[in-house]
């Protein structure tokens, strides 16, 4: 058996014209397997809760081919995600957000593994660092609160005022 034989592609119901992934025969663990290997990018990756879907249509030709893994590269950080098919199974759940009926499965049930060789991608995505978090305070802050100081700067009418338009203001009252 060839390692990375391609069997067939795969095509979702709602996309006829573009492969979604394909089915080859892939060393997994040191056996070879039939697997569903497809790429794709992180805002494909769904955000809540974290999970990695595939059209029903997709799964039953899986299915009919006997696929043993799931297999999904995300391009842009590199990271390779594997799942063993009856764990997805296992594990999954049902979900359509208007792409068609999809079974998902939470990205902390894949096994995750890091591509070096992906870091020089051109779809690469930049390193977020964490910002510091605020330390918290007794009271609520307002919009009016100022340094006490300035308060009494500024309501001294001396500052406001012209003096000779202070003088007017007193001979008229």
């Amino acid at each position: 058996m060839k390692s990375n034989q391609i069997i067939t592609l795969v095509y979702a119901t709602n996309r006829t014209n573009k492969p979604v992934g394909k089915i080859i025969k892939k060393e997994i663990n040191g056996i070879e397997s039939i697997v569903l290997e497809k790429s794709l990018r992180t805002r494909h990756i769904l955000r809540n809760p974290p999970a990695i879907c595939y059209d029903l249509s997709i799964i039953d030709q899986a299915r009919a081919y006997g696929v043993q893994y799931f297999v999904a590269e995300n391009i842009e950080s590199g990271f390779t995600y594997t799942i063993p098919f009856d764990l997805f199974f296992e594990k999954s759940f049902k979900i359509d957000r208007g792409f068609g009926k999809q079974l998902g499965c939470c990205l902390s049930d894949w096994n995750a593994t890091p591509n070096s060789y992906r870091n020089t991608y051109k779809y690469s995505s930049p390193v977020r660092t964490a910002q510091p978090t605020p330390k918290p305070t007794n009271y609520q802050t307002s919009f009016f609160d100022i340094d006490t100081t300035q308060e009494e700067n500024l309501f001294d009418f001396k500052i406001w005022v012209r003096p000779e338009q202070f003088e007017t203001a007193s001979l008229i009252s």
